[in-house]
């Protein structure tokens, strides 16, 4: 990779950075050093860069971000995100369109992409569509609050769901679909209210503590417990990358 003085001493920045466009083309942004190069081309070279950005953007898969291509290479590109859009209803990058695919599809599934890849947003989306009642189940009490936090705000105006942090069954003289974010420890209580939820998901986000020791065993004893309860429902398994 290049330094970043040699980047600023780049007499050519206009051919580096089609280069580097060309290579997120090919292969995706898997590589994080590529878009790290970009970053600095940007600041460095802001006059070459605004050249590229539109067609950076859209390789990137950001389609919500150019609606309104200026050139063939973002239009055809932005197709894709139209008929995401037409699809789903929103304009989702290629990583969350195909997470989408494959939680329409399968009943097992797991996601393996890095933090702010939008796994949690695609699965916030498909949720926001169910006729059923979902499971969050997070590692620890801080990403409850977190989650419920962003979830409030994502079904704001929805007054007919219920977010809970813990498993209850209230106000029943209200048809609501419920939303439960627990902890392991918590989900146990599915069992004492299973014939009256109507649970279709169930989304195991940070799947990857299911490797440690102490925490990995209740993780997995969750898992074969609602599996076992909820047989029809899918199992959503979200990690960033790991062997």
């Amino acid at each position: 990779m290049l330094s970043i003085q040699e980047i600023i001493n780049d007499e050519d920045p206009n051919k580096s950075i089609g280069d580097i466009l060309d290579d997120l083309h090919s292969k995706g942004p898997v590589d994080n050093k590529l878009v790290e190069k970009l970053t600095y081309y940007k600041e460095f070279h802001a006059e070459e860069f605004t050249e590229h950005e539109e067609n950076i953007i859209s390789t990137l898969g950001l389609f919500y971000k150019n609606k309104f291509p200026s050139n063939l290479y973002s239009f055809i590109l932005g197709t894709i995100g139209n008929q995401f859009k037409k699809n789903y209803g929103e304009y989702l990058t290629p990583v969350q369109a195909s997470i989408r695919d494959a939680v329409e599809e399968k009943q097992f599934i797991s996601i393996s992409a890095p933090t702010s890849a939008g796994k949690s947003f695609s699965i916030k989306e498909y949720i926001s569509t169910l006729d059923g009642d979902a499971v969050i189940i997070v590692p620890s009490r801080a990403l409850i609050a977190e989650y419920v936090e962003n979830l409030k705000g994502y079904f704001a105006q929805d007054k007919d769901v219920m977010i809970s942090t813990f498993v209850d069954y209230v106000y029943t003289n209200r048809n609501l679909r419920r939303i439960f974010v627990l902890t392991p420890e918590r989900a146990k209580d599915l069992t004492f209210f299973s014939k009256k939820l109507n649970i279709k998901l169930f989304f195991f986000d940070e799947a990857q503590v299911s490797e440690e020791q102490e925490r990995g065993i209740i993780f997995d004893v969750t898992v074969r417990r609602v599996q076992k309860i909820f047989p029809t429902a899918k199992l959503i398994f979200a990690h960033p990358f790991v062997d």
